[in-house]
């Protein structure tokens, strides 16, 4: 994540080895493509025409699926987070796929008439929602049981604007496919309705049950949906209220009818990234992302839930200067709350704000090497890790250092990868306890289903010790004096290196498992082999 102040640390080996021996290898019978860890473990190799699952102990292919052919030569393979389940997108139909034996349980083909024109997993319920159109105004909106296909209820001509994928707002890379997973989540707002916010529509309140929607929210309507691949948070729902982010708005809108509970949304200098309610209101934090206008200044800002009014005497900001027009403003970190303060990094310094008055006090600098700034920020037993790609800092809360590592940057191949594989890994463990990390983000307690499967029940089991460590990118020097890349597990509170993994080529494609702390890297054009760490 992301001062009195003690020296740098900067780590190295004096003699480190050249070369790290594998767990296995898999020769695919062409170009590796792509290869993803799946929710239950097992590793999924994709080649063209071919998606092979191996076993994530022995490398050997528990199953595959040869001659793959989307309905325009291309098709695409994901899986249904926190699920046993893969979805293969073949154009015209998805398939569900049992993950741990490659069989089809179902495709969307059985769904009716139309063509398909998106899906979302809904997990949490055990429900993939399709959406399907056919002629000039006919459409539908279906919600089938994951595991069987079953149609628990069929929504005709459910939008006025159909749910699209718009143009990024930032450089992340964008899956194409008709899938919606990298849209607004479906977000459960009781044993019997959920919010859904896929159209330019607007939000709406879906009845779980029947389809019907309750009601749809007028403020948000001819507005594209606040995408995650935008880096938007998902919609807030805590105490009878969902506070939706759309551009630069924050709405709150009334779960029982729709209606705003704010006289107007509240307007904020930069796009929303973070929200979280404490016991002092709701914490909101904005910042210009890369595409944004250079006016958009950072913030963070406490408001009281019931009217969108700011409770602190000002907002802490960092906005655009006109004696340096052409400089963007300052990012602000994302923030962590510890009892009644909120800490976050801006600008290089280390801040603490009291919930309670907004009262901002700097703690100390943030010197990170390599020009990076703190992107994950967390609240740890001995104080607070603010993190980047290539440093690691841990300071108590008066902000004395307690340590401050920095592992040097890889070459620059590699540089593009860093910063969403530090994301993805922590997004990837935080999604073996989603349940909980919802509650402390909205106060509300979480209900969730269990799906009935060992190899699930085991990896919830062990994300929380895979919390304590983090993954690194860096470059060092082997025991034959040759700069190399290497991948590093990192005790987060004993700031010391437990693994480590050398990379052979420059720039090569991996996937981490954080829960079993396993690299699978790409080691030749047709192999990938997996590296305990």
């Amino acid at each position: 994540m992301k001062l009195h102040r003690l020296p740098l640390i900067l780590v190295s080996t004096a003699s480190l080895s050249a070369q790290t021996a594998p767990q296995w290898r898999h020769t695919a019978p062409a170009e590796v493509s792509s290869f993803l860890v799946t929710p239950i473990g097992n590793v999924v190799v994709l080649s063209p025409g071919r998606a092979a699952a191996l076993d994530p102990v022995s490398g050997v292919v528990t199953w595959a699926r040869d001659s793959l052919r989307g309905s325009g030569d291309h098709w695409w393979f994901s899986t249904a987070p926190g699920t046993p389940f893969g979805l293969l997108d073949l154009g015209d139909r998805v398939e569900v796929l049992d993950l741990a034996t490659g069989s089809k349980r179902w495709d969307t083909s059985a769904l009716g008439p139309g063509g398909l024109k998106g899906y979302l997993p809904v997990p949490e319920r055990k429900l993939l929602l399709v959406y399907l159109a056919w002629g000039k105004d006919s459409s539908a909106l279906v919600a089938a049981d994951i595991a069987t296909g079953e149609v628990r209820w069929r929504h005709a001509n459910p939008f006025t604007v159909a749910p699209k994928r718009y143009r990024a707002l930032t450089s992340e890379q964008d899956p194409t496919g008709s899938s919606l997973a990298d849209e607004q989540p479906a977000q459960w707002v009781s044993d019997t309705t959920f919010l859904l916010y896929v159209s330019e529509d607007g939000p709406v309140l879906v009845h779980a049950n029947t389809g019907a929607f309750l009601w749809r929210a007028e403020g948000p309507k001819g507005k594209r949906p606040p995408a995650l691949r935008d880096l938007y948070p998902p919609a807030l729902i805590a105490e009878g209220v969902a506070y939706v982010p759309c551009d630069k708005d924050l709405h709150a809108i009334r779960l029982t009818d729709g209606a705003p509970l704010w006289p107007k949304p509240v307007e904020s200098p930069s796009r929303i990234l973070q929200l979280e309610l404490t016991a002092r209101g709701l914490l909101v934090r904005g910042v210009r992302r890369e595409n944004d206008a250079r006016k958009d200044g950072s913030f963070v800002d406490l408001l009281d839930p019931a009217t969108g009014a700011s409770r602190w005497p000002k907002p802490f900001k960092r906005g655009w200067s006109v004696l340096h027009s052409e400089d963007a403003p300052a990012t602000i970190s994302p923030f962590t709350v510890r009892g009644d303060r909120v800490y976050f990094a801006s600008d290089g310094k280390l801040y603490a704000m009291g919930l309670g008055d907004g009262s901002a006090k700097e703690l100390g600098k943030v010197k990170f090497k390599g020009d990076e700034e703190p992107t994950l920020v967390e609240s740890r037993s001995d104080g607070i890790l603010l993190q980047s790609p290539q440093n690691v800092l841990l300071v108590d809360t008066t902000g004395a250092v307690r340590y401050h590592s920095y592992y040097p940057a890889p070459p620059m191949g590699l540089l593009g990868h860093i910063g969403s594989v530090l994301l993805r890994v922590a997004l990837d463990v935080a999604s073996y306890s989603f349940a909980q990390a919802e509650a402390n983000r909205t106060g509300v307690p979480q209900t969730y289903t269990q799906y009935e499967n060992p190899f699930l029940r085991i990896r919830y089991a062990a994300a929380e010790a895979a919390r304590d460590y983090v993954y690194i990118l860096t470059s060092e020097k082997d025991s034959a004096g040759q700069a190399r890349s290497s991948i590093v597990k990192v005790s987060k509170d004993r700031n010391r290196v437990e693994g480590r993994v050398w990379l052979s080529d420059r720039s090569p494609a991996f996937a981490l498992d954080p829960v079993t702390a396993t690299v699978y890297v790409k080691t030749g054009p047709q192999e990938v082999a997996a590296f305990k760490l």
